[in-house]
This record gives structure tokens, C-alpha cells and sequence, in this order.
């Protein structure tokens, strides 16, 4: 059973109790990320985040005291929500919450903590940039869908504004996101929901509320899509984009597009690559790298086809023929089940993984989806009727889209 409580002071406590669990994992969520980086100082969010590590001496000291008991510790920046996140042994729940609870009171950041990590923080960005090709594609094809710029999308954040982000930067963040009300904690492990109330009050409870305030979109000019660059395979890459509804005020619409996605990449997809020999590959996906429901706004669902021979605007025609293909004949009912027994699937072994759980309930509820929506999740997709692909398919076919040719040496 998961409970929700909220401490006097505005922090969410979310408690799924799992009475013989040998491990305790715990999150603290923050619902702000690179969406609320103000202008010009993209990568703040993700700067801050490393800062909670070292920006006091008990901030330095918090990973050593979770490896000091065999535990896992380590944090991650989204676009709207910051995630820290410990997974220790059974029974060390309370010194961890009081470790959590140490760092997150408030404190200074100075230049000079600033300038040690600020190198770390690059390493991440380019490290990112160099990885994940369809993430990287959401990012290029996103700027003119989402009216912002790939500095203001990226939540590792961009080099050359990092560079000037100071301790005063830092500190202003904190004081005005990680306020009491903009947090979540998360426990799932073997401590019961009065007892973990009871700690997370007794460590959080004088931590003050704050306005949490977001910066306005990015403004910045969207040039004409490069020529295409052949890969050194002599293959063409294109990417796709489309808009999908707002996961919040149309969830069963959001939804039915990650299904759309799925039966697309397993039945679609490789019928139609076996029919038509140019084509290499095709995959679609929602959400940078495929990660959905990860974004409080609006989201995208991203196509990515590989091809012998032919140009980005015959790769583009392909897919749009497939969709148009599905909206006016549905999809194959034993392709829809299975596309939705392996998300149910993954979405168990989720759930039933401790520490991702703490995660999921965490990032739901400081979205504003709440934490039901994660463990009902499962549920929300079998109950997706028949025709909801199709209408997915129709949504996309008549909304707008980019296609964009993607580099294989990872630039665009």
C-alpha cells in the first residue's frame, strides 16, 4: 500500500512499505530542473545538483556516509524535477533521512565550490552529447516544436553559459526551488508510513517553504535544417519529430502515442523495411531517448530511419504512409496486445525494483501527475481501448512536425 502525507511546512512524504525488504530506498525529488534554468544560465539546475554534494562540508561528507553502510548513492537532473536518490540496507533509513535532511538546510555556495565541480559538469555534458543517439535527436528537432532553444531543452545544460554561473547563481537557485514545498520524499523498504512521517518531520519539518518560480521560454532563431550527411556506411539518417498531447491535461491521449510508438517499432516498422529494401531501419519513441512521461509540459514522439538510397524527404514519406497506413486501418489486435503487455511489463520491473520505485513515485508526484499515476500506471495502459492508436496516428498526420537529417558523427 502507498500513502501520500504533507508535513506542516509543505514537504510531500510518499511511503510504499514492503515489510520483509532486505533494502531501503529513498529519494528526494525537488520539482524543479533545466526548465526552470533562467535565461542565460542554462546548466544552473545541473551545477546545483552536483553542488549538493560538496557545497558544505555536510554535503562533502553525505556519500561517504551512505558507503560507509554498503549503499548506493548518486543524483540525476530532468526538465522539470532534480532527483537524489540512496539505496541502502534495511534498518539504516533514519540516518540517511537525517543525512538528507543535513544537506538540504539551507547554505551558501561560495566561487570556489563553484570552480571545483564546474569541470565535472562539462565532462557530464559532453559525455551526454556524445551518447545516445535518439536522445540527442530529440534534442535537435525539438527547438522548433517546443518554441525553445536546445540550450533551454538540454537539462545537462550548455558549455558556454555554464562558464559563467557564479556561487550567488547557485545560492539563488536554492532559495528558490528547494524550498519545502517543492520537495518529495519518497521511501520504499520496510519502514512503516507513521514511522517514516514521523523522521522525514522531525528532519525536514524546518526546512522553510518557497514560490518556486520558472523562467520564461528561451528566445532564439531556428535556421533551415542542414544537408543531409551521408554516414560513413554510405547510409542516410533522418529524424522526425511530433508533438503529443500534454501528459497532464490528456493523459489516455499521451498515452495512446507511446503505444502508437511501440506497435509502430515492433509490427510496422520491420514489415515495412522487409518490403522495402532501401529502408535499413525505423524506430519511434516518446520522450528524449524514449523516456516518457519524464516532462511536466509537453512532449514529443520521435521517429528515426535509416536508408540505403533516397533523400530525408523520401524517409519522411515512408513514415507518414505508415501512419497514415494505421489511422485509416487500425492496428493488428494481437500487435497492440503484445506492444502493451511489454510496456506493462517494463513498468513492473520498475515497480519492483526499490530504489527506480522510490524514483517513479517521487517524479509523479513533483510533477503534479501524483504518485498514483505511477503505480497505476499498468493499469492506465490495458485500459487503452482498441482505437486509441489510430486516433494517435490521425493527431500526428494532422499536427505539426520537423524533419531534420541527423550526422552519425553525433553534430547536427
Amino acid at each position: 500500500m502507498t500513502s501520500l502525507s504533507t508535513l506542516p511546512n509543505g514537504v510531500r512524504v510518499v511511503v510504499d512499505q514492503r515489510p520483509d525488504a532486505a533494502v531501503c530506498a529513498i529519494a528526494v525529488t525537488v520539482g524543479a530542473g533545466a526548465s526552470s534554468d533562467p535565461r542565460g544560465g542554462s546548466g544552473l539546475a545541473h551545477l546545483v545538483e552536483h553542488l549538493m554534494f560538496r557545497r558544505s562540508p555536510v554535503s562533502a561528507g553525505h556519500l561517504e556516509q551512505v558507503r560507509a553502510v554498503g549503499g548506493l548513492c548518486n543524483a540525476t537532473t530532468g526538465h522539470d524535477t532534480t532527483v537524489y536518490h540512496s539505496l541502502v540496507p534495511a534498518g539504516e533509513t533514519t540516518a540517511i533521512l537525517r543525512a538528507e535532511g543535513r544537506r538540504f538546510a539551507p547554505t551558501a555556495v561560495t566561487d570556489s565550490a563553484v570552480e571545483a565541480e564546474r569541470g565535472v559538469v562539462l565532462a557530464e555534458i559532453d559525455e551526454a552529447r556524445g551518447t545516445s543517439a535518439s536522445g540527442a535527436s530529440w534534442y535537435a528537432v525539438a527547438p522548433a516544436l517546443l518554441g525553445r532553444t536546445a540550450a533551454a531543452l538540454a537539462p545537462h545544460g550548455d558549455p558556454d553559459q555554464l562558464m559563467t554561473l557564479r556561487g550567488d547563481d547557485c545560492t539563488g537557485f536554492v532559495d528558490r526551488h528547494y524550498g519545502a514545498d517543492n520537495l518529495v520524499v519518497s521511501v520504499v523498504g520496510d519502514a512503516g508510513t507513521a514511522d517514516v512521517v514521523a523522521l522525514v518531520e522531525r528532519f525536514f519539518g524546518g526546512l522553510r517553504p518557497c514560490g518556486a518560480s520558472e523562467a520564461g521560454p528561451a528566445s532564439g532563431a531556428h535556421g533551415p535544417a542542414p544537408d543531409p550527411v551521408p554516414a560513413e556506411d554510405g547510409r542516410l539518417r533522418a529524424a522526425v519529430g511530433f508533438p503529443v498531447p500534454d501528459p497532464e491535461l490528456d493523459r489516455a491521449a499521451y498515452l495512446a502515442h507511446v503505444l502508437l510508438a511501440r506497435v509502430l517499432s515492433t509490427h510496422h516498422f520491420p514489415a515495412l523495411s522487409a518490403g522495402r529494401a532501401e529502408l535499413a531501419r525505423a524506430t519511434m519513441s516518446v520522450g528524449p531517448g524514449g523516456r516518457w512521461l519524464r516532462r511536466r509540459r509537453a512532449d514529443l514522439a520521435l521517429a528515426e530511419l535509416t536508408a540505403s538510397r533516397g533523400d530525408v524527404g523520401d524517409l519522411a514519406g515512408l513514415l507518414l504512409l505508415t501512419l497514415d497506413h494505421v489511422r485509416r486501418h487500425g492496428i493488428d489486435d494481437r500487435a497492440r496486445m503484445r506492444a502493451v503487455r511489454r510496456l506493462q511489463l517494463e513498468q513492473h520491473h520498475l515497480v519492483d525494483d526499490p530504489l527506480r520505485h522510490a524514483i517513479g513515485l517521487g517524479r509523479a508526484e513533483a510533477l503534479g501527475f501524483g504518485h498514483r499515476s505511477w503505480t497505476g500506471l499498468s493499469a492506465e495502459l490495458a485500459g487503452l481501448p482498441p482505437q486509441a492508436a489510430r486516433e494517435a496516428a490521425e493527431r500526428l498526420l494532422a499536427g505539426p512536425r520537423t524533419v531534420l537529417p541527423v550526422d552519425p558523427g553525433g553534430s547536427r
